[in-house]
């Protein structure tokens, strides 16, 4: 089951039926909580002129301690890269589950 905790709390990483418009390929990730199936949030977000592979998508946010989680899981898999929008960057994971 893709769940990690994070701050004391268990989420689900579901992959979204949704698509970006600008690259439908694109993984969607949203963020659930386990205990009442409250959705917390969308943990990508699409960058147009971003480069990625298939499986890849954005994090929306670079929290240390969010990836780690995630990858401890065997959720996603950080690259090592960035997509950059604005004066800020965004890293690019891998979804690794089915």
């Amino acid at each position: 089951m893709n769940t990690f905790m994070l701050y004391d709390v268990r989420y689900r990483v579901e992959k979204s039926t949704d698509q970006y418009a600008a690259n439908r390929e694109q993984p969607i990730l949203d963020l659930v909580r386990d205990e009442d199936n409250a959705k917390a949030g969308r943990m990508t977000l699409c960058i147009p002129e971003a480069v990625l592979a298939p499986g890849e998508t954005i994090l929306r946010e670079h929290y240390e301690d969010l990836i780690k989680e995630l990858e401890e899981a065997n959720i996603v898999m950080f690259t090592g890269r960035y997509a950059r929008s604005g004066f800020a960057q965004y890293p690019i994971v891998k979804w690794i589950q089915p």
